[in-house]
């Protein structure tokens, strides 16, 4: 599959070789990942050999996701904000699917590694109840919400999807994410965001090109539109917390978390030994394996998510034409 990728236009010699080193495991795609026995065990294998590990949820299966040892990065699916739509849109296996729901929403607030809700936008289904996903949101209270346009894969006889009437454009999911940003500020009067304060902030452009300037009265607000990629048409929202020293800081600092998380393992097998319980333990959290965003990632960047490095290749007229930046 890799090698298959060389003389492709844009594919870089450098990012052919990076590509060949598994660094990152991404546990989605069909099915449950978290239903496996396993999945612990495997998620620690993973660790051992210096993998990342992205662990993505459909929010039906609470037991699982309380047992869940930490990961690099826990997505949550939550691809509606009602049991109707939720029904019409993911098909659910189980009756209590809302409660299944609701539960794994809960779950996810006790985790202290990285968080996110992971929406998929799709017109006409879920682009409107901004209200409804506060509320999951105000009961999650994730670290991050990324939200993404569908992507159109063609109309089949389970899919009725079409280009026209589903398939949000970029600017369509940064509304949404205003308007959900927005809600979540307005149930919070009086909150207050210390690093995001104009004392906190001295610094201009010109002092230091690669600080990020709030608009004001970003202070009272908890979430934020952090980054986005025109490209994907996908936005991340982030709370305030990653917000300091004047730079958003929603990018994963890989060694520090693979050092941390294997300190964690060998504790906890040490109390195991022991026959002590895990209440001991002090884990880490989503804050201790940050690294800054580059400013070319951050929300409403000249870039808007592609990075300048990068030759961007589109097909106009079946013909491939490069584009060495931006969108």
């Amino acid at each position: 599959m890799i090698r298959q990728m060389r003389g492709v236009p844009g594919v870089t010699p450098e990012r052919l070789a990076a590509a060949a080193k598994v660094r990152h495991c991404a546990l989605s795609l069909v099915g449950e990942p978290i239903m496996y026995p396993q999945i612990n065990k495997f998620c620690e294998l993973l660790h051992e050999e210096g993998i990342s590990s992205f662990m993505v949820t459909n929010a039906q299966f609470p037991e699982q996701l309380r047992a869940l040892v930490p990961v690099t990065q826990l997505y949550l699916s939550v691809d509606a904000a009602t049991p109707e739509e939720l029904k019409r849109i993911d098909r659910p296996l189980f009756e209590d699917y809302w409660e299944r729901c609701l539960a794994c929403v809960r779950e996810l607030r006790k985790k202290r590694q990285r968080t996110v809700f992971r929406l998929t936008m799709v017109n006409a289904y879920n682009n409107e109840n901004h209200g409804a996903y506060a509320d999951l949101v105000e009961m999650a209270w994730p670290d991050f919400v990324e939200v993404k346009g569908v992507t159109y894969c063609g109309t089949s006889a389970t899919s009725t999807l079409t280009m026209k009437d589903n398939v949000p454009r970029h600017d369509e999911v940064i509304t949404f994410c205003e308007r959900l940003c927005d809600e979540l500020a307005r149930r919070r009067p009086g909150y207050h965001s210390p690093s995001m304060t104009a004392e906190a902030c001295p610094l201009t452009p010109n002092d230091d090109p690669e600080v990020v300037v709030l608009p004001a009265g970003a202070e009272n607000r908890p979430y934020h539109i952090a980054c986005e990629h025109e490209h994907s048409c996908c936005v991340l929202i982030a709370l305030d917390k990653f917000y300091f020293n004047q730079r958003w800081h929603t990018w994963i600092d890989y060694d520090k978390f693979n050092k941390l998380v294997k300190a964690f393992e060998e504790r906890r097998k040490e109390l195991e030994e022991n026959g002590e319980g895990e209440n001991d333990m002090d884990e880490f959290t989503s804050l201790d394996y940050v690294e800054p965003t580059p400013l070319w990632a951050t929300y409403q960047s000249k870039e808007r998510g592609f990075d300048p490095n990068q030759t961007r290749v589109l097909r106009k007229n079946g013909r491939p034409t490069m584009i060495t930046s931006g969108c």
